[in-house]
């Protein structure tokens, strides 16, 4: 059993970033989406690991779990909340064009004109399905991860639990009362569906690796006075 804690963090160090980059591309390093969207270099997966930390500290609310004692990062979540995303500010847009500059052919289709094979399938799926609110009008959550050696410690769930229940706090939540995310596996649906979060819909995009699919399951769950 693992004691640890959960924050959120608005500022880190450079060498704190590179910490918590470890901890998030062990965590995804056997995943088929990281495949996909980054390809299997090391490098490259550190580069978007490092450029999502950031923009979550520029536009969004970046929470952590800290091992006790140690204060190791074991566990992320990467939130935006309505009207922020991503690639907000143009700092952040720049360190995401020269993520993807710099990656190989097959992972660049899935990012880079004039394929952008994601954004173009997922955007209209996800208007659709996520609506009235979408996901710029929701709280989003774009990653969560949690280290290998620190799975099956309730972790995860505590990272969405303690976001979500700062929002029935938060003026805006009554306005915009969606949160909402999106997973690649069956295993994570069942996951999300023990945290109160429904399953919308699904859809199988193709990608430029032979024989190989991606998955997107689209989920949200509505804060309830």
């Amino acid at each position: 059993m693992v004691n640890y804690s959960v924050e959120r963090v608005d500022r880190l160090t450079d060498e704190e970033i590179e910490a918590t980059v470890d901890a998030a591309v062990a965590a995804i390093k056997h995943s088929n989406s990281a495949l996909v969207m980054m390809g299997t270099r090391d490098e490259d997966r550190r580069r978007y690991c490092r450029a999502v930390i950031r923009a979550c500290l520029a536009d969004g609310d970046l929470l952590f779990a800290r091992e006790d004692g140690s204060r190791r990062v074991v566990g992320m979540a990467v939130w935006f909340p309505p009207g922020r995303k991503m690639k907000s500010s143009e700092n952040m847009k720049a360190e995401f064009d020269s993520f993807v500059a710099k990656l190989p052919p097959a992972p660049k289709m899935w990012w880079e004109d004039p394929k952008q094979i994601y954004s173009k399938a997922t955007g209209p799926f996800l208007a659709e399905h996520l609506a009235p609110y979408g996901v710029v009008d929701s709280w989003y959550c774009t990653c969560l991860v949690v280290h290998p050696d620190f799975q099956r410690n309730g972790i995860g769930s505590s990272l969405i639990e303690a976001y979500i229940e700062k929002l029935y706090t938060d003026d805006r939540a009554k306005d915009y009362p969606q949160v909402a995310l999106c997973t690649d596996t069956d295993r994570n649906i069942e996951f999300y569906k023990r945290l109160g979060f429904e399953l919308k819909s699904s859809t199988t995009i193709p990608t430029p690796l032979d024989g190989v699919f991606y998955p997107v399951h689209c989920m949200s769950r509505c804060m309830s006075p």
